[in-house]
């Protein structure tokens, strides 16, 4: 075989394998997909949307058209990545399956805390006198994420306990967010009260006639007309014997105590007769 007739053969050969190729990959390309999918998010066009840290989660209203025919009802909702009770960003998707092939759209969740923390202030305003150091009534911080934020409240004091007036003690806070509270009290700083006790004014007694006796003293009452009679008075001589003597139509004895001179004695008038 002369080289020009292989030259031929050869060329045949490449062009039987060129046109083999060519129609193998007719053959077996894919079939293009002109499936027509719409997933439509009511009130939300950008499928993205905040939360409030441990708020409950309602999926967005989504519709779903495939080649124009009304699919909603067969969508399925996916938030298992997403947790209400923690900070931050998670995927929620939206799926509808279609001849065996699954079609999907996905939703942006950012979990946010926009609430502030609470300061209840134990007490409200206090009251302290000139030199007397303030004592810090206390305080409690309460807060929708955050704990133990109490360590961190800053306290600003502005008291001149040395002058007299109103001032103020100031409580601020911030959580993990940026949330700030602020709370405050006023502390009163007075003069201390100026007590002037007057002695108690002398009070002047008359004491019934002493008459001498074969006692030391005697007192002599002719009347009594009350429940109870007190007799009390001062001795000018000290009694041999604890006894005084009440003379009236009848005679009466009465053991007293004495001390310093002192006498005091409670008469029952059931037990004496009026004189006359």
């Amino acid at each position: 075989m002369s080289s020009r007739r292989k030259k031929i053969l050869i060329i045949l050969l490449f062009l039987v394998l060129v046109a083999l190729t060519v129609e193998a990959m007719i053959i077996f390309r894919p079939k293009k997909d002109n499936t027509i999918v719409k997933f439509t998010f009511i009130e939300n066009e950008t499928h993205q949307r905040t939360l409030e840290v441990g708020t409950e989660f309602s999926p967005s209203v989504v519709n779903v058209f495939i080649n124009d025919e009304d699919y909603t009802n067969k969508i399925t909702i996916d938030k298992s990545k997403l947790d209400i009770n923690k900070l931050g960003t998670y995927e929620v998707i939206y799926s509808v399956v279609y001849n065996d092939k699954l079609y999907s759209e996905v939703e942006t969740v950012t979990v946010v805390d926009t609430e502030s923390p609470e300061i209840t202030l134990k007490g409200k305003n206090v009251t302290i006198l000139v030199g007397e150091e303030y004592t810090e009534p206390g305080f409690d911080v309460t807060d929708n994420y955050d704990k133990d934020l109490k360590e961190k409240v800053i306290i600003k004091k502005e008291i001149d306990n040395q002058k007299p007036g109103t001032y103020k003690v100031t409580y601020t806070i911030s959580d993990t967010s940026g949330n700030k509270t602020e709370a405050s009290r006023e502390v009163i700083v007075k003069k201390p009260n100026v007590i002037i006790v007057e002695p108690p004014k002398e009070v002047k007694v008359e004491v019934p006639k002493v008459v001498e006796t074969g006692y030391t003293n005697t007192i002599k009452k002719n009347k009594f007309n009350t429940s109870n009679i007190t007799l009390e008075g001062y001795l000018k001589e000290p009694l041999e014997e604890n006894k005084i003597k009440l003379v009236g139509t009848d005679t009466y004895e009465y053991d007293i105590t004495i001390k310093d001179n002192h006498y005091n004695i409670t008469l029952d008038p059931e037990t004496i007769n009026n004189g006359k």
